[in-house]
């Protein structure tokens, strides 16, 4: 398992809950060979998600797929054929659309302020609630952002953690094995009395302190 990105926080900051996109290391690598192939041009593509847990969205195995689309060095634009495919692709499935992604190039993975309009104005038009948009450049660095349309706009950057082709199959074991042999044990709490009673100091510590 290897962790791509995470989103820094600042020391003091309030403890909030950052959502995990993750990714099979298949899915992974064939979107880093596209960056690669199309680079020093961009691409675009989309993905399939399902969504675990509140947090954690997973990019479905094999999920992975690019469109029709017009690109250069600074933009990738999927076609009106290459978006319906897209959609089509994701009924077909009985899946949600949920991500988009394209490359830097050889430039640097960052959401730049045309995608973060891009993403905006995104919700503006569409009948999603929300959409993980990614971006990877030809050395594989990758970073992502659940930007949410609905009922409030927010948008927030994800941790991107790439996973095992078997990944399920794993967290459905481990799962099992935890459940059956991991006690959770609840640690006492102290009572008043105890936490009242002064600590223990060393015969030496005293003599220092006449």
């Amino acid at each position: 398992m290897r962790i791509l990105s995470a989103p820094l926080t600042a020391k003091d900051a309030p403890k909030l809950v950052v959502p995990t996109l993750f990714i099979s290391s298949s899915d992974y690598d064939l979107m880093l060979i596209y960056a690669q192939t199309a680079s020093p041009q961009e691409v675009n593509g989309y993905g399939l998600i399902d969504q675990g847990a509140r947090d954690q969205f997973i990019l479905c195995p094999g999920g992975l797929f690019i469109t029709d689309q017009v690109v250069t060095q600074v933009s990738a634009k999927p076609t009106a054929v290459g978006n319906a495919y897209a959609g089509n692709r994701a009924d077909e499935a009985g899946m949600t659309l949920g991500l988009q992604w394209h490359s830097h190039g050889r430039g640097g993975a960052y959401h730049s302020p045309t995608d973060m309009n891009t993403a905006h104005n995104y919700g503006r038009v569409g009948t999603i609630d929300w959409m993980i948009w990614v971006v990877i450049n030809d050395r594989g660095d990758v970073v992502a952002r659940l930007e949410q349309y609905a009922p409030i706009r927010i948008g927030v950057p994800m941790t991107v953690i790439v996973v095992p082709d078997n990944h399920q199959q794993l967290l459905e074991q481990v799962t099992d094995d935890i459940a059956r042999h991991v006690r959770v044990e609840t640690p006492p709490i102290p009572s008043k009395a105890l936490a009242a009673t002064p600590a223990f100091v060393s015969p030496d510590k005293k003599e220092n302190t006449k």
